[in-house]
């Protein structure tokens, strides 16, 4: 099982000028094509790592602001399905896994229902949401592929488990798909009236 870590890096001044100003450190991990959720969101600057092949499911039956659990959440590894019975139970993982997959599955018997994914950062140890469907999800199998890519940013409103309403325009993605070697990103701050619109480079 591969661990990946990135670190967001600024300069002490820089850093007293985002945080004066409100701003925390969001990041969000690539499901099925998009970044769905606020994976978390500091107030500090920290590495952020995970480990692959580490997520749970469950089921939600109202779409917000922020992603609400109504079932319980399973394990799961690539290749393996869980089944949410006709009760709307979520049940345990089933199946042979499949690391090569990339991908895992939801069975859904219950009906029309909101299908999302946690993942685990080391940093705390907590499940947290990176994925919730954006339309209900009917009956039948649905897919859930998470591609080791992150996105990273400043944000003045955003925090833990809000579901990303709009594209993010002042980010950077760090692309893990080539290589599981630590990477870093550094952030300038270009405006000192503005501290929230800097610019993001990759250092390593």
């Amino acid at each position: 099982m591969a661990t990946y870590s990135v670190t967001a890096n600024l300069d002490p001044d820089d850093f007293t000028k985002v945080s004066q100003a409100g701003y925390h450190l969001c990041i969000a991990k690539q499901v099925n094509g998009r970044y769905y959720v606020v994976w978390n969101d500091y107030y500090q600057i920290t590495p952020f790592q995970w480990q692959s092949e580490e997520f749970q499911v469950f089921g939600s039956v109202k779409s917000g602001r922020r992603v609400e659990f109504s079932t319980d959440t399973p394990n799961i590894k690539f290749g393996e399905t869980c089944t949410l019975d006709k009760n709307g139970v979520m049940l345990p993982a089933h199946g042979p896994s499949d690391p090569e997959s990339g991908l895992f599955h939801v069975q859904n018997n219950f009906g029309p229902i909101f299908i999302g994914a946690n993942a685990k950062l080391l940093r705390g140890d907590k499940w947290l949401p990176v994925y919730l469907s954006d339309q209900p999800c009917f009956n039948g199998n649905f897919d859930l592929v998470p591609v080791e890519k992150v996105l990273i940013w400043f944000d003045l409103t955003s925090s833990t488990c809000d579901i990303i309403q709009k594209p993010i325009s002042n980010c950077i993605e760090v692309d893990f798909t080539q290589s599981t070697a630590p990477q870093a990103v550094e952030y300038t701050v270009t405006d000192p009236t503005n501290p929230g619109e800097g610019r993001w480079k990759r250092i390593q």
